[in-house]
């Protein structure tokens, strides 16, 4: 697959959490699809490789971080019509040109000053930090599991719904 034209972004982005059970299940394909033509920027956040514990230190925090980057890097090796986004550069230039990103947030989560910032064990709320972080206009999670205010939760078989939000 190759990669679309970057297309200049006017609308606010979106921010759109993956399960894994999703990402690699039966609809993970379309999923992307749907994420990829959509007509604003759109963030993909996904799960660590395997379920995180709560950070008790630094380098747990990096550890569990650095597992959802290996997810986000896999995504990419198989489509690459998603960029990896692992600084807030990326991200920045991602959402100024429309180019569909999937989200390494190891880099930018472990070096935050905000404590309040989520961790590895909690990838929904991470999601939700990135949103207001990047002021998406609206962030939404595939399948169950909405722990935060503002999470538009879609139905798992319908990744045609994803255009109610382009």
């Amino acid at each position: 697959e190759g990669r679309p034209e970057p297309r200049p972004a006017t609308l606010p982005p979106l921010v759109l959490f993956l399960p894994n059970a999703v990402l690699n299940g039966a609809e993970g394909a379309r999923w992307r699809d749907a994420a990829a033509r959509l007509s604003r920027p759109a963030i993909l956040v996904l799960e660590p490789v395997s379920p995180q514990p709560p950070a008790t230190g630094a380098a747990a925090l990096r550890a569990g971080l650095l597992s959802i980057d290996q997810n986000a890097w896999a995504l990419a090796a198989i489509d690459s019509r998603f960029a990896v986004a692992a600084s807030r550069t990326e991200i920045d230039w991602a959402l100024a040109t429309g180019q569909p990103v999937v989200w390494a947030p190891a880099s930018i989560v472990a070096d935050a000053v905000d404590p309040e910032r989520p961790d590895a064990s909690a990838p929904l709320d991470l999601a939700h930090w990135l949103g207001a972080t990047i002021e998406a206009e609206r962030i939404l999670t595939v399948g169950e599991g909405a722990t935060s205010a503002g999470i538009t939760v879609l139905d798992p078989h319908a990744p045609e719904r994803l255009t109610d939000f382009a």
